[in-house]
């Protein structure tokens, strides 16, 4: 008998208009729904990542939208209990939302303790034009992640650029398992706050 597939639950947060859930309709292999009217992008609550496991384990990773309660600082407590992993998204070409970020991942702290302390990844977002060059902003974010051992990504739903990646090492968090790569990806410009190695299970 076939084993049940396993949720995690993550938390896509960020300010308002930072493109959250432009990504994770990207991650969700949703990108049609853009040229489709009869679908609106912003009426939905999650979308689920299926993702394979080195292990030959497969998991969901539901993909949770605030659907624009953070655009009045009105986010239910609900929204940040009981998360496995948090997705955290600025707007590179915004400074302010990085300190916005900050302060919404001090408050994600205080719902969580010791015993169950969620991952978390950084996505600094719509950087279509800023891959191959570092904003002030952006290294105060480097900066912030490395002495909050976080991993930070440069991202774009654009070019797609990062996302599975950052994606990825959310999973190899949650889980302790490396996911298998879904397709060949080309890394650009990826900051990892430590170098990721090949899980034995997967040689």
């Amino acid at each position: 008998m076939a084993s049940a597939i396993k949720y995690y639950n993550v938390l896509v947060l960020g300010s308002f208009a930072v493109g959250k859930t432009s990504i994770e309709s990207w991650l969700a292999n949703d990108r049609d729904r853009n040229k489709r009217p009869d679908v609106n992008l912003f009426n939905r609550d999650y979308y689920d990542v299926r993702v394979d496991l080195c292990t030959g384990e497969k998991i969901i990773v539901r993909l949770w939208d605030t659907i624009e309660l953070e655009k009045d600082n009105n986010l239910p407590t609900s929204y940040i209990r009981n998360r496995d992993g948090f997705i955290l998204v600025w707007d590179i070409k915004r400074g302010s939302t990085l300190k916005e970020l900050i302060e919404l991942y001090k408050v994600t702290l205080t719902f969580y303790g010791d015993e169950h302390m969620p991952a978390y990844v950084i996505f600094a977002n719509k950087a279509e034009m800023e891959m191959r060059q570092n904003s002030e902003e952006y290294e105060s974010c480097q900066n912030w992640s490395l002495k909050h051992n976080i991993n930070c990504y440069k991202t774009s739903t654009t070019t797609g650029a990062n996302l599975e990646e950052g994606l990825d090492r959310l999973v190899e968090m949650m889980t302790m398992k490396e996911p298998v790569v879904r397709r060949k990806k080309q890394s650009v410009d990826i900051d990892l706050t430590e170098v990721r190695t090949q899980s034995k299970c997967c040689n």
